[in-house]
């Protein structure tokens, strides 16, 4: 996200905003009123934290690209907090056990972590046959510039559905699978509190996964930029 923009964060905003309204809706459903206010009020503080995060490095990114990708990881936070919306409801359910609560979201950070360790290599992959070579041609030594997003669109690199030790060739039945796990989970919500949980959660904590895989490739292209940086020795500015 090299062209930064403040439309940037007023649809982040638009996104954590619905995602909290969403989820105070679903949480009343499932938990009360009562519990929905008390999640309403989490989603309030957190829609504040993440639009004031992205506000500081929208404005640092003006002057120094690697606070456009930190941007850019703050606002994939914004698009985690809207699918995040769809599981942490299941916390204000008294029926399910803190057991299965907590294995369920040992789940999600399990997957998540696997998500982002393979969009990390793929970058590292990728610029080693691609990137640096892509770099010496776009790259104003005089002005200590870089346009990154001509750096990474040959790149091609890409977000894409995946479990660990599953074939890719099955993905469109997951993504079937998908569906019914979490309509089966909704609607049997009040006879098996506990399997809902797990119907409705898992596919939405592999639904969500994908979106740590921005937070991988975000940490690696940040990680690449400090290695330019010492490399050059100064601060890399975005192209303008």
């Amino acid at each position: 996200m090299s062209k930064l923009s403040f439309r940037h964060i007023l649809l982040s905003l638009a996104f954590t905003s619905g995602g909290t309204v969403g989820g105070w809706a679903l949480t009343a459903k499932l938990a009360g009123d009562s519990a929905a206010l008390s999640f309403f009020k989490v989603g309030v503080i957190a829609v504040i934290l993440m639009s004031a995060a992205q506000l500081f490095f929208f404005l640092l990114g003006k002057n120094r690209l690697i606070y456009q990708l930190v941007f850019g990881i703050a606002f994939g936070c914004g698009l985690v907090w809207f699918m995040l919306c769809l599981v942490l409801p299941m916390l204000w359910v008294e029926t399910v056990s803190a057991i299965a609560k907590l294995l369920l979201f040992f789940f999600l950070a399990m997957v998540c972590i696997a998500n982002g360790l393979k969009a990390g290599a793929q970058f590292r992959e990728k610029w080693r046959n691609q990137g640096e070579s892509i770099l010496v041609r776009i790259y104003n030594p005089k002005e200590n510039t870089v346009d990154w997003q001509q750096v990474l669109a040959p790149m091609r690199l890409s977000i894409e559905l995946y479990i660990p030790r599953v074939p890719k060739s099955t993905n469109p039945f997951i993504s079937v699978a998908i569906i019914l796990g979490m309509l089966t989970g909704l609607s049997l919500r009040n006879v098996f509190p506990t399997f809902s949980l797990f119907a409705w959660g898992v596919p939405s904590c592999v639904v969500m996964s994908m979106f740590a895989q921005i937070f991988g490739l975000g940490v690696a292209q940040i990680k690449k930029l400090v290695e330019l940086e010492k490399r050059f020795g100064k601060p890399i500015k975005p192209s303008m």
